[in-house]
């Protein structure tokens, strides 16, 4: 029973055991397939609570003769079954131990603590341990995908600090070419040392790098060599981490899927981590998916095919209720997923749990997502304000606490912040734009060379925030936005307490509009500006007295396609990503400043729309741009308002959720699209708009 990689497929990720309820279990998932419309069942071995460490064949026999019943049972049910082996060098040790004749070379930290199980991807005798099972496993399965864990990293493996291998093996490979001999104490001090990147830690970030090129490379040519027809899928986790161990996102996905490139025509797989294992609040929530999800895509190769995961821990609707499970799936559309995975019950082997009511909702999304898929668009079509973004961003971050923690980059937040406004974004990895409105948040900016910076600011306009500003200054080049210094002042200081709009201005019909500037928005940079003439200061920052004590929105009178805007706050927050702490760069002053620097600004195709939460995606086929609408708010829009801009379109219609195609209720007034239909709560809602030059 083949996979079918034309129709959009739900894979239910789940386990098998021998424990006397086998044949209970393999039915309960039959019948679940079938009732819902899974037509893929991801088979897991050696995972979670089933751990055994690093499994042997006679450990795996009986597991084996269960998964093979399991497969004959679904196939003859017209369901496909990949194959989920839970270990590659491991995920954690959970207090397994190595077996006896198991001498594998441990990953250790930069303190020196080992694991007791992971291995790291260098040993020889893992190698061959990891070839010996992976030939076995596959020749008794004979799964139409094999799929390669997230634990294929170099980070979050407990018991060790997150970050990096520093055993021996790795040891030498740091000192090698540059001649050194460091300890690890030493070396590790000059990796993670407050200020510019050192020759150590780019060292340890280019081996990090070719550490996993090569254990791809190892990991693929095992696989094509066990089952030459299989193909291969990767479980990828956040790109923040993935920067950090300097990942090759194009060498990996080709040494893996493609057997270290020798099967050109297998396609490029991955399961894209959507980041909530439970119910969380759905802003939040959508937040994250912009921040990590959207930026791993981008980070793929255009052709890859993608089945986000759905994962719930715990397995109860208390985690995670049937209708967030929905909105995961139909907000998931921005990624053109090929399909879905569902982690969503317990890895215990306990079979499918209809009583959870996930079912239904799968069951109801897949014309609609099948009609999404049908569009065929590529994610390379994305419009919007560029959001610049570089796989290899750790290695020119300036550290500025000395911990690990600082090598990872703020690069997408800014997606996170310009998608919850209602801006349309595209990522893009390129150096040279021209026409374009860029936005550089936090250190993007130090992905550029000083000349590329020069030119990025001379060919668009550019905006950026206050930790931008700061680098640009650090860097010498605070001349491109007209400032000679900037000073942090944190948001609990007590230095600034409020923002106001210039005077004679209003926002919502509020004249002298204020917002907070301290707690929730963010610490401020205050920046002092060279020839005041040349800006438009569209705010300005007071302390708790009413006293004046710097600019807020700033941005350039002149004309033309260059120019500047700047938001002097940082959005790098004390939460782990920044959602909570800055609350305040949402409120309507700072939303109104925003979209009136983009329309203004934005000479190509972009969409803004009227509320906070809800999130637009527009992407481009031959007859249609493609308007993709998530809503992540708790309120049912009854009728929205789309400031469409640069974009010629004639005739607006509507897929609907039974995968249909039909006029969208809409009326037009110059720039404004006004869309006469509800956009439910926790929905995504799906608009063509017909190319008007056709």
């Amino acid at each position: 029973m083949d996979f079918d990689f034309n129709a959009f497929t739900h894979c239910l990720r789940i386990a098998f055991l021998p424990d006397g309820y086998e044949n209970e279990r393999i039915e309960s998932v039959r019948r679940f397939c079938l009732r819902y419309g899974v037509k893929n069942v991801m088979l897991f071995v050696n995972n979670e609570e089933n751990f055994v460490g690093h499994m042997t064949e006679e450990e795996a026999a009986p597991v084996v003769a269960v998964l093979k019943k399991a497969k004959r049972v679904l196939n003859r049910a017209g369901v496909s079954v990949s194959l989920n082996p839970w270990c590659e060098w491991g995920h954690l040790d959970f207090g397994r131990r190595l077996k006896d004749g198991q001498n594998f070379t441990a990953m250790a930290d930069f303190n020196g603590k080992e694991c007791e199980v992971v291995a790291c991807p260098l040993c020889e005798n893992w190698r061959a341990y990891y070839a010996g099972f992976t030939r076995y496993l596959l020749s008794e399965i004979r799964p139409e995908i094999h799929w390669i864990e997230d634990s294929f990293r170099l980070h979050n493996h407990e018991p060790l600090e997150y970050g990096g291998c520093f055993c021996e093996k790795h040891m030498r490979l740091y000192n090698g070419r540059p001649g050194t001999n460091y300890t690890r104490e030493e070396f590790a001090a000059r990796v993670f040392a407050k200020g510019a990147p050192t020759p150590e830690r780019l060292r340890w970030i280019d081996v990090s790098r070719e550490t996993m090129n090569d254990a791809g490379k190892f990991v693929g040519e095992t696989i094509a060599a066990a089952l030459p027809g299989v193909r291969v899928g990767l479980m990828s986790s956040t790109p923040q981490s993935h920067c950090i161990e300097g990942r090759d996102w194009a060498a990996v996905m080709n040494n893996l899927c493609r057997g270290g490139g020798a099967g050109k025509d297998k396609p490029l797989i991955n399961r894209i981590h959507l980041p909530a294992y439970q119910e969380i609040c759905p802003k939040r929530y959508y937040y994250n998916f912009n921040r990590v999800s959207m930026a791993v895509r981008a980070f793929l190769p255009d052709e890859t095919m993608i089945y986000p995961e759905i994962e719930n821990l715990s397995f109860c609707t208390y985690a995670k209720d049937s209708r967030f499970l929905r909105f995961q799936i139909e907000s998931a559309l921005p990624l053109l997923a090929s399909g879905m995975t569902y982690d969503i019950f317990d890895f215990c082997g306990n079979g499918a749990v209809e009583g959870l009511g996930y079912g239904p909702e799968i069951r109801g999304t897949t014309r609609y997502m099948q009609a999404v898929l049908d569009l065929g668009l590529r994610f390379s079509s994305m419009k919007g304000v560029v959001v610049p973004i570089d796989e290899r961003a750790s290695r020119n971050l300036v550290s500025r606490g000395g911990a690990w923690t600082d090598l990872s980059p703020k690069d997408f937040d800014s997606a996170a912040y310009l998608s919850a406004l209602g801006v349309t974004y595209r990522f893009d990895r390129g150096k040279a734009f021209r026409d374009e409105t860029v936005v550089l948040f936090e250190d993007a900016v130090d992905n550029f060379t000083d000349g590329q910076t020069a030119e990025l600011f001379a060919g668009n306009y550019v905006y950026l925030n206050g930790r931008t500003a700061q680098r640009l200054i650090e860097r010498g080049l605070g001349r491109l936005i007209g400032a000679e210094s900037a000073v942090l002042h944190g948001a609990h200081d007590g230095f600034q307490a409020y923002e106001r709009v210039a005077e004679g201005t209003a926002v919502g019909g509020i004249r002298g509009c204020k917002a907070n500037a301290q707690w929730c928005a963010g610490d401020w940079f205050e920046i002092r500006y060279g020839d005041k003439r040349q800006l438009t200061e569209r705010s300005g920052v007071y302390g708790w007295d009413g006293r004046y004590v710097g600019a807020g929105f700033a941005s350039s009178k002149k004309g033309g396609s260059a120019g500047f805007a700047v938001n002097p706050y940082t959005f790098a927050g004390l939460d782990v990503d920044g959602y909570r702490t800055t609350h305040d760069q949402y409120h309507p002053l700072r939303r109104a400043a925003v979209t009136d620097i983009l329309r203004s600004s934005c000479k190509k195709e972009t969409i803004v729309t009227d509320y906070c939460g809800l999130h637009p995606y527009l992407f481009e086929n031959g007859r249609y741009f493609v308007l993709i609408l998530v809503n992540a708010t708790l309120n049912a829009l009854k009728k929205t308002e789309l400031s469409v801009w640069n974009v010629r379109y004639g005739e607006v219609l509507r897929i609907g959720k039974d995968g249909g195609v039909k006029a969208a209720p809409h009326a037009r007034d110059g720039e404004t699209l006004k869309l006469n239909f509800t956009i439910g709560c926790l929905s995504a809602a799906v608009l063509l708009l017909e190319k008007a030059d056709r």
